[in-house]
């Protein structure tokens, strides 16, 4: 059985990654830099059984593998685990020049945060957790209207 819900953040483009790294980087202390080589791997599987999972946005980026899951919930302790599960297959799998992976949560449900989660004993899972809802609606809008106004201006111009 197939998971398809949500498939609408699974589809983004390398030109989306630079708006995506420029929250990340503000939000967190991950500080990655999109001048190396790009090359997205969202298409990589990762079965569960019965069911066929995958982290919703995993990139390349130089030496660097960066996933990130987009939640419209609260975190759940089951979902802090699949997203270890998510590293720890996509790392043994796909990840023979054992670059860097860094995890974060885009969520539009909780407020910025990091979780460290003890998975067992003396095994802790650390991930940020960026929220939408504290980045400025006026500011984002703001920069939406300037975008257009540019983008007008320029196709008036010949």
């Amino acid at each position: 059985m197939v998971e398809e819900k949500d498939r609408t953040l699974k589809l983004i483009s390398k030109y989306h990654l630079h708006l995506l790294l420029e929250i990340l980087n503000k939000n967190t202390d991950m500080n990655i830099s999109i001048d190396s080589e790009i090359e997205i791997l969202t298409d990589e599987q990762i079965y569960f059984e019965p069911s066929l999972l995958r982290p919703d946005f995993i990139v390349r980026i130089g030496n660097l593998i960066l996933m990130v899951e987009f939640q419209s919930t609260e975190l759940r302790f089951d979902y802090k685990k699949r997203f270890k599960l998510y590293i720890t297959f996509f790392d043994y799998k796909n990840n023979k020049d054992n670059r860097k992976i860094l995890f974060a949560v885009l969520s539009t449900a909780q407020h910025s945060q990091t979780v460290k989660e003890l998975m067992n004993d003396g095994d802790y899972f650390t991930f940020p957790i960026v929220s939408l809802i504290d980045i400025d609606e006026r500011e984002i809008i703001s920069n939406i209207k300037e975008k257009v106004k540019g983008f007008v201006n320029k196709s008036i111009i010949f």
